[in-house]
């Protein structure tokens, strides 16, 4: 079965461009903004999530409902210009909607006292408190769960939609703090009757949902998968958005006997801190990992949908995202990664995870609170263990090993390492090595915004051998420790980066 190329599309180039551009062109200069690299470069896209909330009108839901009202003005509904515009090229128009999203400050004239949400004002027992002042959506209450349905449903009805997508990972938590798990019967319950609410709408409609990318991030905010499949609650599913160690074959097992898709999902924007903006390289391994373990296709998240320059000519000004799309990438690269991930004479890159990402959640989802990196190295001389998924088979194939570590003395700290046991003889050590997106001394920054990126990093030592690409498995364990350190030295030494990049055939 061909893999499926999904692009979700986040709002932000809709609200940028209306406020820079209130003209009456606005319909058909935003539609050739989403749409200039697929028209341009013929790329076969399947669908697109659209983050359509900032085109609709109820001001309890919507982010951007002063958008709605400007284009409203002007006798447009842009959420139906932008799924004609789907249809018309042969793409499915999924609604993706951010079920507990934060209400922003510039709808204030359209909102109760200070900005604020008028329905989370009347209902306070619908709210979880948070970090964000107006708290985040219960669906322990049923009071919320039905209304949520009822606006949903209402949306399915107004437009022609193909399916809909609802997205957890904006924002968590969901259920009360702690007792998520406990709670994990309410969000099931309003999958199943979201579904049974829309198939009555049309059997054709697709029900889909973005969740954790693992089984214990699930387990920790509340979402029992195994329910959900039991049930058929769901048509398919986005994994993750913003993980490199997606755990398709786990979900690949639960839906067995189900007909559930599953799109791993990947946020160049609030990527894994560290992991920012990658190269081609990186998503040809990544994307080829993923296909491996089962999935049926792939979403990209938070791509620019047009170079930076041609979207400046059709007059959609980004700068007012803090300028991270300027230093982006657009879609062209991931999809053409995408059709080169399964050439075998690609280079690829293989990374471990590092922790963090998006910073605005509370729970697990989202942040890759589990990954293995940033990694103390044992100041006793013991090894620590970093495992990298290099899925496939590499004989006959060169491959490098890179390790980026902080703290390390020249002169001083020597290493030891190991790749699935076998210990390398021929490392070389570079002490000046600067990588623009790892924060040393200074703690590490978030993803998400321009100042991820340093023009002013500390040196760190690299570490890196050329060894035989038979060395690696499906999940390769690179090992490495730290020898003849001086007694009266305390500070750990740190593990930033892991890579094994594959080199391309000659």
């Amino acid at each position: 079965m061909e893999k499926k190329f999904i692009l979700q599309a986040d709002y932000n180039f809709g609200w940028n461009y209306i406020l820079a551009n209130p003209d009456v062109n606005a319909a058909e200069k935003l539609e050739k903004c989403y749409f200039y690299n697929i028209d341009k470069l013929g790329m076969k896209v399947d669908a697109i999530l659209w983050e359509s909330h900032c085109f609709l009108p109820q001001e309890c839901e919507s982010n951007n409902t002063d958008i709605y009202q400007c284009f409203k003005g002007r006798g447009i509904d842009m959420m139906q210009v932008l799924i004609d515009a789907c249809h018309k090229r042969g793409i499915e128009s999924i609604f993706h909607h951010r079920i507990s999203e934060v209400d922003s400050s510039h709808v204030k004239k359209l909102k109760g006292k200070d900005g604020w949400n008028k329905t989370k004002l009347s209902h306070p027992d619908w709210i979880i408190k948070t970090w964000w002042r107006e708290g985040h959506w219960n669906f322990a209450s049923e009071g919320l769960r039905q209304f949520k349905l009822d606006y949903i449903t209402s949306i399915m009805r107004k437009y022609n939609f193909d399916g809909i997508c609802i997205d957890f990972s904006r924002h968590l938590p969901c259920l009360p703090v702690g007792r998520q798990w406990e709670e994990r019967h309410c969000l099931t319950q309003f999958m199943c009757d979201l579904k049974n609410r829309i198939k009555r709408i049309s059997p054709a409609i697709k029900i889909g949902a973005k969740v954790p990318e693992n089984n214990r991030v699930c387990h920790d905010d509340g979402f029992d998968m195994e329910s959900w499949i039991q049930k058929d609650a769901v048509d398919f599913l986005v994994l993750g958005s913003r993980s490199v160690t997606v755990e398709v074959d786990w979900y690949k097992q639960i839906t067995m006997g189900h007909d559930v898709m599953l799109y791993p999902c990947w946020d160049v924007h609030h990527s894994s801190d560290a992991l920012h903006f990658m190269p081609k390289e990186f998503y040809r391994g990544l994307i080829l990992n993923w296909f491996y373990k089962g999935a049926d296709g792939i979403v990209g998240f938070n791509f620019a949908p047009a170079p930076v320059n041609e979207m400046k000519k059709i007059g959609v000004d980004q700068a007012s995202s803090g300028g991270a799309y300027e230093e982006g990438q657009d879609f062209k690269e991931y999809y053409e990664s995408y059709i080169e991930s399964q050439d075998a004479n690609k280079k690829r890159k293989y990374v471990a995870e590092r922790r963090g990402g998006y910073p605005y959640i509370t729970g697990s989802f989202t942040t890759n609170c589990y990954a293995p990196l940033p990694a103390e190295i044992p100041n006793d001389g013991g090894f620590v263990d970093i495992p990298v998924e290099t899925i496939g088979d590499f004989d006959g194939r060169k491959a490098t090993v890179k390790l980026l570590i902080s703290n390390a003395k020249e002169g001083i700290d020597h290493f030891a390492v190991l790749v699935n046991g076998a210990e390398r003889k021929n490392i070389s050590e570079n002490f000046h090595f600067i990588d623009r997106q790892i924060f040393w001394p200074e703690p590490q920054k978030p993803s998400g915004r321009t100042y991820c990126m340093t023009d002013n990093p500390s040196e760190l030592l690299v570490l890196s051998e050329c060894i035989d690409g038979c060395l690696l498995s499906d999940k390769t364990i690179v090992s490495v420790a730290v020898i003849d350190r001086t007694d009266y030295i305390l500070d750990n030494i740190t593990v930033e980066r892991v890579e094994l990049i594959i080199d391309g055939e000659t």
